[in-house]
């Protein structure tokens, strides 16, 4: 990522609700954009019982305001181009005053965050 010019993100960052509770842990994170990223490897993330904790994650951060982005090793193979990309394209909307919708591109959120 530094290569494409992002700040170092925060690894293994916890998502934490209102009252302190881990919501969510994702592998790395941006947070001044409220972006987090989620590597999936072919061994960790193809059962139904994981797919349903990838899609709970996925859920909870959108609740608070997140975006989180599944990360497959074929993503990173031109280089992280496309990944690159879309960061891009989410840190343009989440940096604009409104996004196409017209409505705030960043929600309130009642989170308090919190990584290690």
């Amino acid at each position: 990522m530094r290569r494409h010019g992002f700040p170092e993100p925060e690894l293994q960052f916890e998502l934490r609700d209102a009252a302190g509770r881990v919501i969510a842990r994702t592998d790395a994170a941006l947070v001044d954009w409220k972006i987090l990223l989620e590597y999936d490897s072919d061994q960790e993330h193809v059962d139904v019982v994981d797919l349903a904790k990838d899609t709970r994650r996925r859920l909870w951060a959108a609740r608070y305001g997140y975006w989180m982005l599944s990360v497959r090793a074929a993503d990173l193979r031109d280089g992280g181009q496309i990944l690159a990309a879309a960061l891009r394209g989410l840190i343009a909307e989440r940096t604009n005053p409104t996004n196409p919708t017209g409505r705030p591109s960043q929600p309130a959120s009642p989170a308090r965050v919190r990584h290690d």
